[in-house]
């Protein structure tokens, strides 16, 4: 049945082996890009007949512009469009090339709401009929936000009899069951379609109805991400009971798969652990942990061991250090995008990246004496890290000063200095770099003697 989704027709060995039987229906050997694209052509199509209420129309034309994204500029037919065949043709719409993420996502709160709504058989159908639709509807409005089809041509590896240049939706949807979601994407746009799944989760059940009811909390105790005028303000009012923790590996696509699996599923626990944590502080939303992986060699145990042993410092008399900053809320996600953003506007060279990376173990004053010496030496450039950088996320917390590139956490008994440094180095080369601006023609030295 999966070939059959994936080609659109018998295989020869099927009909070999069992003659004309046909397995399950049509609609069951539907691929899901298959019914990813009949949602797209849905809100293609305008709903006139309907009535929508206000807040629905508005919602309804986000959903038809995100979904018209997927396809704008598109320089084929929608029919001339083939499914990706390997992760080999996934990790070459990545920039760079060769690199595929894997998105393992899971909902939060289910097991309690269900504990403490659900009544009766019938309000227990509703209820999975409803979370089976928004992951769905997520899932595709995530993918369409953030992915477009895109021409490879097949190399001698392919299994692709025709070597010619076609056309592929770069994106492989391995399941959607109930809340549970797992995908592979290009690893460039890996952790924007992770966010924009759990926040599309959380706003499809709010506008269903499932608001939560004092839902307020204290934004600093939550987010160590706290710019001065944020663009997405937070509304701690407005949570959804309801919620999505999602685990992001970025890897080589020739990562093997089991390997690949096993360690998103950690790192989906992990975000799972941070989400159970700040709901004791009144959050109820999403967490997202991810680890960018550059060898299959980089981890030999488990990612809680492989931090705690290489990426955490604790020594007598000094800080306890751990220079990684994962797991994220969404809106801290949403910062460190920006922030990574800022820094390759910033033009901060990448040698320095590195350095400064290389001398967080060094201890907290150091790192933080070289990082002000690099920041310095970029002049105007620098200073616009001021404000997408320190005061967002090194702000001291008992002075006005900051600690960059540390921020502090306190605890009861105890300061633990972080640092999303490790994060940013890792995602620097999965952003695009900044068009240069042409060179202009050199005038021809004949021409300006003669003038």
């Amino acid at each position: 049945m999966g070939q059959i989704a994936k080609r659109g027709k018998r295989q020869d060995w099927w009909s070999d082996i069992v003659g004309n039987w046909e397995p399950g229906n049509e609609e069951s050997c539907k691929s899901w890009v298959a019914r990813f694209l009949e949602q797209c052509q849905t809100y293609q199509n305008y709903f006139q007949d309907l009535k929508f209420q206000t807040v629905q129309l508005i919602r309804h034309d986000q959903l038809c512009q995100t979904y018209q994204n997927y396809f704008q500029d598109l320089k084929t037919s929608i029919d001339k469009i083939d499914e990706a065949r390997s992760l080999r043709e996934i990790g070459a719409a990545s920039k760079p090339d060769g690199f595929v993420a894997y998105i393992y996502a899971d909902g939060n709160n289910m097991g309690g709401y269900i504990q403490k709504e659900i009544k009766t058989p019938q309000d227990y159908r509703a209820f999975s009929d409803d979370i089976s639709a928004v992951t769905e509807q997520a899932v595709y409005c995530a993918i369409a936000k953030h992915l477009k089809p895109i021409e490879y041509t097949p190399d001698s590896d392919s299994d692709r009899q025709s070597k010619d240049k076609i056309w592929i939706h770069p994106f492989e949807i391995v399941t959607i069951g109930g809340d549970d979601v797992f995908l592979i994407v290009p690893a460039d746009c890996a952790l924007d379609i992770a966010k924009t799944l759990s926040e599309e989760f959380e706003n499809q059940l709010k506008h269903k109805g499932y608001k939560s009811k004092n839902s307020s909390y204290d934004i600093k105790a939550v987010h160590r991400y706290q710019p001065t005028d944020p663009q997405e303000p937070i509304q701690p009012d407005d949570q959804c009971q309801l919620s999505m923790s999602v685990g992001v590996l970025i890897a080589a696509e020739d990562t093997p798969i089991y390997y690949a699996a096993d360690l998103v599923e950690q790192l989906l626990k992990s975000a799972k652990q941070k989400a159970k944590k700040l709901k004791g502080k009144g959050y109820l939303g999403g967490t997202i942990d991810f680890l960018v992986m550059k060898s299959v060699t980089m981890i030999s145990s488990n990612i809680k061991e492989f931090r705690a042993q290489g990426l955490t410092r604790e020594r007598d008399g000094q800080a306890h250090l751990k220079l990684y900053g994962a797991p994220y809320t969404l809106h801290e996600l949403g910062g460190l995008l920006d922030t990574l953003e800022a820094f390759k506007q910033a033009d901060f060279p990448k040698s320095q990246l590195y350095q400064i990376r290389s001398l967080l173990e060094q201890g907290k004053q150091t790192a933080i004496l070289n990082y002000r010496y690099f920041r310095t030496r970029l002049g105007e450039k620098g200073q616009a890290l001021e404000e997408t950088f320190e005061q967002p996320w090194c702000s001291a917390k008992l002075n006005s000063g900051n600690l960059a590139p540390w921020m502090s956490i306190l605890d009861s008994d105890s300061t633990t200095y972080e640092t999303i440094w490790h994060e940013l180095v890792d995602l620097f080369p999965f952003v695009p770099d900044l068009p240069k601006p042409k060179d202009q023609p050199k005038p021809n030295p004949t021409q300006s003697r003669s003038k």
